[in-house]
Parts: C-alpha cells; sequence; structure tokens
C-alpha cells in the first residue's frame, strides 16, 4: 500500500490550495483541484482511520508470530493466531474502507481500499469474500501498482481454498516477474509461500527450490534468516542430517533476529547429534548454555544435552540431566519431554514396563501445552492396561489353582482307608464309632456299676443307633446333592474364569501387536492362545492376526501364511476368519448360514405395539435362551425391557429384563444403552432405603423417648402419696 506519510503530506498541501481557491476556479484547473479535494476529504474521513486500524491489526498479528519465538509455521496457523483484538481491528478497517467505496468512489485511494478489504477478510478466515475484492481490484485497476501485493495474497487465499493449480499459476508468475515490476519483496514472500505449501505436503525438494528462489529475490536479512532456517527443516524432514546441519549453519550468512540465530545454532548442534558426532553436538550445546543471553532456553538446552547423552550410551548421564530439568523447570514442555524420553528409554531400551508407564503418567500431567502430552496419555494408558491385564490374568489363575486344590482336598480325604467293614455313610459310620466307643466306656465301668445298669445303658445306645441311621442316611442324601450342586457351582465358575483368561491374553496379543507395535510379543501370547485354548473362540482370530503378522511385519514367505490360512480352514471351517482365509488361498467361500433367530426377531415385531405386546415376549425370550450365540440375543432382551417399559409401562417388570441383558451380555451395545439407567435406579433405591431406615430410627427413637417418658411420669406418680395418706397423716 502507499506511503500513508508521503499521502497525508500532500493531500494537506492540496487541501490549502483549495480551501485559497475557493469557488473561483474554472475547468479544468477546477476538475484537478476538485479531485484532490474529494482525495482529501476522502482521506481524512475514512481512509486514514480505516488505514490506522488495518495497520493496528497487522501489528498485533506480527507481535503474535514474534512471540512463538521462531517457530516455524504454516499459513493457517498464522491465521489461526490472529487475536480477538486484532479481529475487531480488521473488522472496523473492512466497515471504514467499505465506507470509502461507497460515499468517495473516484478517490485515488480505491484500489487501496479493496486491497485493505481483501487482506482483512484473509485474516478473518473469510477466504470467498476476500477473493472477491481481489479479483474486483485486479478488474477495476489493472494498471495499480498495487497488484503485485494484491496478486501475493490471492495465491495465498486460492491455496487456502485448496484451489492449488490456480494458486501455483498466480505465484509463479508473481514470481517471474518481480524483477521487471520491480517487486522483488512481493515475488520473494510469493515463492515463500509455495515453499511453506510444498513442504506441508511433505515435497520438501520443491520447497527447497522455492525458499532458495526467495532468497535470491529479497534483499531483507532478516526474512532470509527465516528462510534458510526453513531450508534446514526440511533436510531434516528428508533425514537429510549433513545437508540440514550445512543449512542451519548458513543461517548466520544473512542478519538472523536472536529467535532466528538461536535455532539455527541449536538446530545445527542437534544435527551432529543426529550424525553421531557426539562430542561436536555436546561442545556445541554446552557454548550455547554458557552464553547468558540463552538464558530464557536454558531448559531446551539440558534437554538436548540429555537426549545426546542417551544417544550416546551415557544412560546415567542422560537420568542425572533429565532429573536436572524435571526438578529445576518442573511443568515446563522440557520437562514434560523429559518425562516422556525416560518413559521411552525404558520402554524400548530395557523394557521396564513399569517405569515407563511412570514416567508417562508423569509426561502427561506435567504440561498439558505440551505436544508429547496427547501421545504420553495414550501410552500411560496402554501400560495401564498392560498391567490390569496380568493382575487379572494372576487373579484368574489363582481362583482355578484353589479350586483345584480344594478338589484334591477332598479326594484325598474321600480315598481315605476307613476302619471297620460297615459300609454306611459318613454321619451313620461316625455315629457307629461313637456308639462303640460308648460300649467301651461302659465294659470300663463295669468295677463301680452292676451288670443291669451296664446293660440297659448299652441297649439304650444300640437303639438310639438304629432309630437315627434312616435320618442320617436322609441326611447324607441331601448332603451328596449339595456337593454335586457345588462341585457344578465350581466348574461353572472354573470355567468362567478359564473363559476370562482365554480372553485376556489375546487381547494382551491385541496389546502388543495394536498399540505397543511389538509384534514379537504378540506374537508370543497369540500362540498361546492357540495352543494352550484351541477350542476357544479366540484361536482363530488369533491364527489369521498372527498370518498377518508373518505377512506384513515379519515378511515371511507366502508358503507360511498359506499354510497358516489352511490351518484356520481345516480346525475352524466356521468361523469367520475361515472365510477370510478362504479368500486368500483363492479357493471356494462357504455359504453363510442364516442366523434362525433373523425370522423369530422379524415375526416378533409384528406385536411391538401395546395391544399385542404380550405375545412378542415369548418369541423373545426364545431367542434369548434358544440362540444365546446370536447377535440378536442380546437386542431380544433389550426389546422385552423395552415392551415392558414403554409399551406396557410395567417399570419393575422393564428393569428385570434390563438387568438380565446386562447380566448374559454386558458388553454389548444394548447393555451399554441400558446400564446408566440401571444404575440411576439402584442409587434411588439406596437413597430411599437409607431415607427409610432413617425414618424408622428417628420412628424408634421417637418411640423409646415416649415410652421413657411415660415410664418416668408413672414412677413419679407413684412417688407421691394419695390424697387418703396426707389425711391420715
Amino acid at each position: 500500500m502507499k506511503s500513508s506519510k508521503i499521502i497525508r503530506n500532500s493531500l494537506l498541501a492540496v487541501f490549502c490550495v483549495v480551501v485559497i481557491s475557493g469557488c473561483q476556479v474554472f475547468s479544468p484547473v477546477g476538475s484537478f483541484f476538485s479531485q484532490r479535494y474529494t482525495n482529501v476529504v476522502s482521506y481524512f474521513n475514512t481512509f486514514y482511520n480505516a488505514q490506522k486500524a488495518f495497520d493496528d491489526g497487522k501489528a498485533d498479528v506480527a507481535s503474535t508470530i514474534q512471540s512463538q519465538q521462531g517457530k516455524i509455521l504454516t499459513l493457517q496457523e498464522e491465521t489461526n493466531l490472529v487475536s480477538a483484538n486484532a479481529r475487531q481491528k480488521f473488522t472496523s478497517a473492512i466497515e471504514k474502507a467499505s465506507k470509502l467505496l461507497s460515499y468517495y468512489p473516484n478517490s485515488k485511494f480505491v484500489d487501496d481500499a479493496l486491497l485493505m478489504i481483501g487482506e482483512s477478510y484473509y485474516y478473518l478466515n473469510d477466504d470467498l469474500k476476500a477473493e472477491r475484492k481481489f479479483l474486483e481490484l485486479f478488474a477495476k485497476f489493472p494498471e495499480s501498482d498495487l497488484i503485485p501485493e494484491a496478486e501475493l495474497w490471492y495465491g495465498r487465499t486460492l491455496l487456502r481454498e485448496k484451489k492449488y493449480d490456480d494458486a501455483q499459476k498466480v505465484l509463479d508468475k508473481n514470481i517471474a516477474s518481480a524483477k521487471e515490476r520491480g517487486a522483488k519483496k512481493f515475488g520473494a514472500q510469493a515463492a515463500i509461500t509455495l515453499g511453506r505449501y510444498y513442504n506441508s505436503i511433505s515435497d520438501y525438494q520443491k520447497a527447497i527450490g522455492y525458499f532458495q528462489q526467495a532468497i535470491d529475490l529479497s534483499g531483507d536479512g532478516k526474512l532470509n534468516a527465516e528462510t534458510q532456517l526453513r531450508i534446514g527443516f526440511c533436510y531434516v524432514s528428508m533425514e537429510d542430517y549433513p545437508n540440514a546441519e550445512k543449512a542451519f549453519e548458513r543461517v548466520d550468512d544473512f542478519s538472523p533476529d536472536y529467535y532466528t540465530q538461536f535455532q539455527g545454532e541449536f538446530q545445527r548442534a542437534r544435527m551432529l547429534g543426529k550424525m553421531q558426532k557426539y562430542d561436536d553436538a555436546l561442545g556445541a550445546l554446552e557454548n550455547l548454555l554458557n552464553d547468558q543471553k540463552n538464558a530464557e532456553n536454558a531448559a531446551k538446552l539440558h534437554l538436548a544435552i540429555a537426549n545426546v547423552y542417551l544417544a550416546q550410551g551415557r544412560t546415567k548421564d542422560a537420568i542425572d540431566r533429565y532429573t536436572l530439568i524435571d526438578t529445576v523447570y518442573a511443568k515446563t514442555d522440557e520437562s514434560a519431554r523429559s518425562y516422556y524420553n525416560l518413559g521411552r528409554y525404558y520402554e524400548f531400551q530395557t523394557l521396564d514396563y513399569a517405569k515407563a508407564r511412570a514416567n508417562y503418567d508423569k509426561a502427561k500431567a506435567e504440561n498439558p501445552a505440551s505436544e508429547i502430552t496427547k501421545d504420553a496419555a495414550a501410552r500411560a494408558d496402554m501400560y495401564a492396561k498392560y498391567f490390569a491385564f496380568n493382575e487379572e490374568l494372576v487373579k484368574d489363575d489363582s481362583v482355578i489353582t484353589y479350586i483345584k486344590r480344594q478338589q484334591a482336598i477332598r479326594d484325598s480325604i474321600a480315598q481315605l482307608p476307613q476302619q471297620g467293614a460297615y459300609n454306611a455313610p459318613d454321619s451313620a459310620r461316625r455315629l457307629q464309632a461313637s456308639v462303640q466307643r460308648d460300649s467301651a466306656a461302659a465294659d470300663a465301668s463295669e468295677k463301680v456299676s452292676s451288670d443291669s445298669s451296664k446293660s440297659d445303658s448299652l441297649s439304650a445306645a444300640r437303639i438310639l443307633t438304629a432309630a437315627e441311621l434312616d435320618s442320617l442316611r436322609a441326611a447324607d442324601s441331601l448332603k451328596t446333592q449339595a456337593e454335586k450342586l457345588r462341585l457344578a457351582t465350581e466348574q461353572a465358575f472354573s470355567d468362567s474364569m478359564q473363559h476370562s483368561i482365554e480372553r485376556t491374553e489375546f487381547e494382551l496379543g491385541d496389546l502388543f501387536y495394536l498399540d505397543i507395535n511389538q509384534p514379537d510379543s504378540a506374537v508370543y501370547w497369540y500362540q498361546k492362545v492357540i495352543t494352550e485354548h484351541p477350542a476357544s473362540e479366540y484361536a482363530p482370530r488369533a491364527l489369521y492376526t498372527l498370518a498377518e503378522i508373518y505377512r506384513t511385519v515379519e515378511k515371511k514367505d507366502s508358503t507360511f501364511e498359506d499354510s497358516l490360512y489352511s490351518l484356520i480352514v481345516e480346525k475352524y471351517p466356521q468361523s469367520p476368519y475361515a472365510q477370510e482365509a478362504r479368500k486368500n488361498l483363492g479357493i471356494p467361500l462357504l455359504a453363510e448360514k442364516k442366523d434362525p433367530a433373523v425370522d423369530l426377531y422379524l415375526h416378533a415385531e409384528t406385536y411391538f405395539d401395546s395391544t399385542k405386546a404380550r405375545s412378542a415376549f415369548t418369541i423373545l425370550d426364545s431367542i434369548a435362551r434358544k440362540y444365546h450365540t446370536s447377535s440378536l440375543a442380546p437386542k431380544a432382551l433389550y426389546s422385552i425391557g423395552w415392551l415392558y417399559e414403554y409399551a406396557l409401562g410395567k417399570k419393575d417388570s422393564a428393569s428385570f429384563a434390563y438387568r438380565r441383558l446386562l447380566t448374559l451380555y454386558p458388553d454389548s451395545k444394548y447393555a451399554v444403552a441400558v446400564r446408566p439407567m440401571i444404575q440411576a435406579e439402584d442409587q434411588q433405591k439406596m437413597e430411599e432405603a437409607r431415607a427409610a431406615k432413617e425414618a424408622a430410627d428417628r420412628a424408634a427413637a421417637e418411640k423409646a423417648a415416649a415410652e421413657k417418658k411415660a415410664a418416668d411420669e408413672a414412677k413419679k406418680k407413684a412417688e407421691q402419696p394419695s390424697d387418703e395418706k396426707k389425711i391420715e397423716r
């Protein structure tokens, strides 16, 4: 845009001439001064204020970008940094510049106003309106000296609108004609814009080419230093560390500000570390750390030194430096990264998952704004799952072991040799032994008892044994039934624990394969499921996943994968994984069996209204009982509850059905839907029970207090003398 100061001074002079001349000036001189008068009035009435608001908005944006301390930002990131105050300034600039277009359409500032409005819309992220204003400027003022600047912003707008081919043409034209039009500044900015675009889509070679064109065009030393820094980061993204190191070193060839200069030197030191020139890297980093002007970047430098120590194998020095950062620079981004790097060290180098988890937990809470926070939280949760799975395995295994131990103890007792030939039930046998002891005791007391007394005693004992024997046998029968029930319950519980073990071992395989990304450990758990639980529902899935690992990660020979697919087809022909295996082997697929529950459920749906709902219950209940493995079983239970709740208005019956659903299919989407309602219902019942208990306690306390009061009054009354006694006295 035109220089505001030059415009202001020249228009002041014109304004004075117009005032002195008054209305005595004739055409064409009158037209000349009339136009100048229009320019002066339009400038001071509208354009000056619009320009000021616009300049203030751009200054705010520049200050915000500067606060990023040399970070390499994308065009969209820069736009997202526009503050509320800057947005208000740009909005004001649009309003005031639009007034100029309306009130002074012949002013010399119309092209300035159009460009200002277009740029303001760009900063406000309103690309469609920005594009319209730039096109209006091109159409009305094709010879304006503002065209190169307008082309730059128009090209940026097209890029953000994803009109990449059009943007490329506009910006390339701007670069090519920059020297001819004396607009090298805007040509350089256009080249930087395209360089940033290609960098964002990972075409780093093209990005470097455009950045180099920008440096060749621009005479701005600060801008060239920043562009050279961008070239260095392109080489980093390409993992071309030698060229990156050279590019960062050249930053100082221009005129960098402090942040750009620091970034150049700091990144160069990092590249030396990447190139395993550890001593050179540490020397460069220590020099930066010892320079007082870098005090605000001390934490960043300590972190880089710790990282070099770790890469060099100086583990103790690295851990000591990380600990220093976590202590001295707590709650900073560097402290969060320190914990995170330690977590990765323990995870990948020492395989100490407990320490890895502990450090990830600290990292995710240290600095929520840090870029590593999200990944640290994910890895912390990942290892929380790992330890939860292991605890579950230990618990399930201990329960199964306990049940087996108790059964072994009972079996051992049952096999103990019994004295005597009498093969009565346990309780009868114990009573018989008691009778024998009583008989022996009676013989021993013969010296002090008569023969008749001893005979009566023994007869009584023998009669008692005969009378109670039948009842004892009946008791033993009940005991046998109870024993069978207990054994069945233990077996069911043991089976449930076994199924939990199978599921947990498979989930550990998934965790290592999909989350932790350690295929070797995943293979261990999948093979454990396959070999130890071949009848498990997880076995065919484990086999199929194993084949995928060998195909994509281990890169085994295709014949090895085919052998696994063939094994799935042979051992688990009806599983869905067998169908996938058949596809991979190129053999015919089995015709899919129709779920018999489908037709039943469709039939039940014909009764889903308040008048016929009861007829649906029998069908739905049969689905849940006869086809409990069908995907429609949980849906059937949910439908029963829904019909009770909404068709018949029976809340208690609905609750019973929903609770059955939660018990049998706790992980189904239908269980997830009703769980909050059941939890709320249970909470309400607990509160009602608590309230009832409190009311009962209060009533009991009041009754006790009333009874005590009545008793006290009665006692007091009893202690007072009657009137007759008073007369006698």
